[in-house]
C-alpha cells in the first residue's frame, strides 16, 4: 500500500516510470489512509449489487457528462444488478436512502471539487444542481455501512492546491467515506475524460464480477487495458484512478 504525505499525495505513483515501463505494470497500488487499518482484513462481499448516481447535465461552470448515462447502464445491469438515479432523481435524500439500503457498491459519477481548505470547500455537484459539500456529508444520515466500494466517477474532478500542498483534500472524503462505513473509496486526482472514464469503470466492475479479482487489481487491469489503447495510452486518461482502503 502507498502511505504518502505531504505533496506526495498528489503523485500518481501508477505512472512512475522507471525507462523500461509504468509501476503499475507491476504492482497493484492502493493508498492507505488514517482509518484503513480498521478495514483492512475484511473480506468482500462475493456477489456485488449496487446502486448508480449520476448528472449528465451542466450546472453553472460545471459542464454537461454525456457520458455518465452510458457510465452507469453499462455497470448496474450489465456488469452488477442495480438502479440508476440520474439528474433529478439523484438528489440528498436520494444518497441517504441509497446509503440505508447498505448496498454492496455506491458508484457516483458527477463532478466532484476537492479544494484546501475547510469541508465547506470540497463538495458533490447533486442531480439538481446543489452542492453536497464534505461537512454536510460528514455531520448528516449518510451511511456507508455495508459498502464494500463506493466510487467517484467525478468525470471532471478538480483538484485544488492550497497554500500549504499538503494534498490533505485528497484523502478528505476517503476517510470520511471510510468513518461512515465504506470499505473503500475510488476517486481521483486530476480532471478525467468523460468517455475514456466510463470505459474504464465499466471494466473494473467486469473484472471483478467475472474473474473474481480484488477492486485494486479490477482497476489496475481496467487501467492497463485503457493504457493498451492508442487513443488513451498516455497516462492522463488512466493514472489519476486510486484506490483507498480495503483493497480486497
Amino acid at each position: 500500500m502507498i502511505s504518502a504525505d505531504g505533496a506526495l499525495r498528489y503523485v500518481p505513483f501508477a505512472a512512475l516510470h522507471d525507462g523500461r515501463d509504468y509501476l503499475i505494470a507491476r504492482y497493484a497500488l492502493p493508498t492507505y489512509t488514517s482509518v484503513t487499518r480498521h478495514n483492512l482484513k475484511a473480506s468482500s462481499q462475493s456477489a456485488w449489487t449496487g446502486a448508480g448516481l449520476g448528472v449528465t447535465q451542466a450546472h453553472g461552470d460545471l459542464k454537461a457528462l454525456p457520458a455518465v448515462r452510458d457510465e452507469l447502464h453499462s455497470i448496474m445491469g450489465p456488469a452488477i444488478p442495480g438502479e440508476i438515479y440520474l439528474d433529478q432523481a439523484f438528489t440528498a435524500e436520494r444518497l441517504q436512502a441509497v446509503g440505508r439500503q447498505r448496498l454492496p457498491v455506491v458508484h457516483i459519477a458527477s463532478h466532484f471539487t476537492f479544494s484546501p481548505g475547510t469541508e465547506l470547500n470540497s463538495f458533490l455537484l447533486l442531480g439538481d444542481g446543489s452542492q453536497l459539500n464534505l461537512g454536510a456529508i460528514r455531520t448528516g444520515d449518510y451511511q456507508l455501512s455495508g459498502v464494500d466500494l463506493l466510487t467517484l466517477s467525478a468525470c471532471e474532478t478538480v483538484l485544488g492546491f492550497g497554500r500549504d500542498k499538503k494534498g490533505r483534500e485528497i484523502e478528505g472524503f476517503g476517510v470520511i467515506a471510510q468513518q461512515k462505513g465504506a470499505k473503500a473509496v475510488i476517486a481521483t486526482l486530476w480532471p478525467v475524460e468523460d468517455t475514456s472514464t466510463s470505459m474504464l469503470m465499466a471494466a473494473v466492475y467486469r473484472n471483478r464480477q467475472t474473474q473474481g479479482l480484488t477492486k485494486i487489481e479490477a482497476l489496475r487491469q481496467a487501467q492497463l487495458s485503457l493504457q493498451k489503447q492508442t487513443k488513451y495510452s498516455h497516462p492522463y486518461f488512466w493514472a489519476p484512478f486510486i484506490l483507498m482502503g480495503n483493497w480486497k
